[in-house]
């Protein structure tokens, strides 16, 4: 359908390795997934999440002063674009 032309050296070897593929899926549909439960990911890992605990910055701490490179109120950061 694609109207591919592969020269008889390439298309023996395009052959021999669907072959080899098909040859496979049949292996698969040989094995007996009935009793296990359906995944959605191959790793069975929980979501690794933290506790929340609320902290704050010290009052005497200010951001913009601690920048290396301010203009007044504002943090200046290289452009990006």
């Amino acid at each position: 359908m694609a109207r591919l032309r592969v020269g008889a050296h390439e298309r023996a070897r395009l052959e021999a390795e669907l072959s080899r593929i098909v040859d496979y899926f049949a292996l698969l549909a040989e094995a007996d997934v009935d009793q296990l439960p359906p995944t959605t990911h191959p790793l069975s890992t929980g979501t690794r999440l933290r506790d929340d605990r609320v902290s704050t910055l010290p009052t005497s701490y200010d951001p913009v002063r601690a920048a290396p490179d301010r203009d007044e109120r504002f943090i200046v950061v290289p452009n990006v674009l």
